[in-house]
């Protein structure tokens, strides 16, 4: 049954009172009393533990996709209210396999309201070298170097700061035919490099790049996946994966 309302929040915000920034998908006219919440949900681990943290990407009605995120907690997470149809959303997390679900939201008996869906997404834990997806700082006797690897776990590119002479002193590196942003005047390097690998819990990469040795062996993350420790020619080295708003412009796509 047609809406006669849809009004979608261009960001996600959270049932428990956090208001978004709201904006007309569709022409019908409001539907009357207090707004009712079109899709609620509660992400969770299998053990049945709320995520911290998740981006998500819904459509509704296979219109333009919105983008939003939980963080501190992803639970009673609202993503649209006063709109009917078929909502379909990806949920994406560190540490965890993205889930994909489709929900279908009826409208009430007024032919107005949507009847609200409660919705759980249960996050299969990530068992590939994908959950190495970011970007990661390390510091050596060299200088600091950042590492960025791809969705996939595949090395996108790096930046050895401080360790070549002119310009601005950094390497910047592109690997496999990748491509990264860079600093307007100063060189970008292609390069190859064997992706990383990992058995079990154990990851592995290491490359020479512009006579920089970089990369880690016999590597484990933490428990809450943001340190990546191991050795580098028998010398122990940790990676801190960076939050997004640390990551240069540098390294990220053009």
């Amino acid at each position: 049954m047609a809406a006669k309302a849809l009004f979608i929040t261009m960001l996600l915000f959270s049932a428990l009172g956090t208001t978004g920034e709201c904006g007309p998908v569709d022409d019908g006219s409001a539907c009357p009393g207090t707004p009712v919440a079109s899709v609620i949900l509660n992400i969770v681990n299998t053990n049945g533990q709320t995520i911290p943290a998740a981006t998500i990407v819904f459509t509704v009605n296979g219109g333009a996709s919105f983008v939003g995120s939980c963080e501190t907690n992803c639970d009673e997470v609202l993503l649209a209210q006063g709109v009917v149809g078929r909502f379909d959303i990806q949920v994406a997390a560190i540490g965890y396999a993205t889930a994909t679900r489709t929900v279908n939201v009826p409208a009430q008996e007024d032919s107005c309201h949507p009847v609200t869906q409660n919705v759980t997404i249960v996050m299969q834990e990530d068992t590939t070298v994908g959950v190495l997806f970011g970007v990661w700082s390390t510091q050596t006797f060299a200088g600091q170097n950042l590492l960025r690897f791809g969705p996939n776990g595949e090395i996108v590119g790096a930046i050895f700061f401080d360790q070549r002479a002119g310009g601005d002193g950094n390497w910047y590196i592109e690997y496999n035919g990748h491509l990264i942003r860079g600093v307007a005047g100063q060189p970008i390097t292609p390069a190859t490099a064997t992706d990383p690998v990992r058995t079990g819990d154990v990851f592995n990469f290491k490359t020479v790049t512009q006579g920089v040795l970089t990369g880690f062996e016999t590597a484990t993350l933490s428990a809450d996946l943001n340190t990546l420790s191991g050795v580098l020619q028998g010398q122990a080295i940790s990676y801190i994966r960076l939050p997004d708003a640390q990551i240069p412009n540098a390294i990220r796509d053009p």
